[in-house]
């Protein structure tokens, strides 16, 4: 019973982050706000049942996403850093402020320029 309810929830957000990540396609301001918005929704994911079926509910979003979704900029900065940073950065807390702050700054700015150039060597 346990299993059932996870996976039902699992795919309901699932499901719930690819209809918000294709709205913000549609509407045409959603390329860092609808992101955003679906990596707080996987946010309950992760608190209730842990990190591998987090992971599994970001890569049938990021999968979908690339799929379905013609805007490159919007699913590759779900997929490569707002799916799965949040369950990182509640993994940093551990650490002594200094080194946490570093250390998400670090992330951030290499997943970001990475993602950036390849956009820029995609679109030119």
């Amino acid at each position: 019973m346990k299993t059932t309810r996870q996976l039902a929830i699992c795919a309901m957000i699932s499901a719930l982050g690819v209809v918000l990540m294709l709205l913000g396609y549609l509407i045409g301001i959603g390329t860092y706000a609808s992101p955003i918005l679906v990596s707080l929704c996987m946010l309950p994911v992760w608190r209730e049942y842990g990190t591998k079926p987090f992971l599994c509910v970001w890569i049938a979003i990021s999968i979908l996403s690339l799929i379905l979704i013609r805007d490159p900029e919007q699913t590759l900065m779900f997929f490569a850093f707002l799916g799965w940073y949040p369950a990182v950065a509640f993994a940093l807390e551990c650490l002594p402020r200094m080194l946490r702050l570093l250390a998400k700054l670090l992330i951030f700015n290499t997943v970001i320029i990475a993602v950036e150039l390849l956009l820029m060597k995609l679109i030119a």
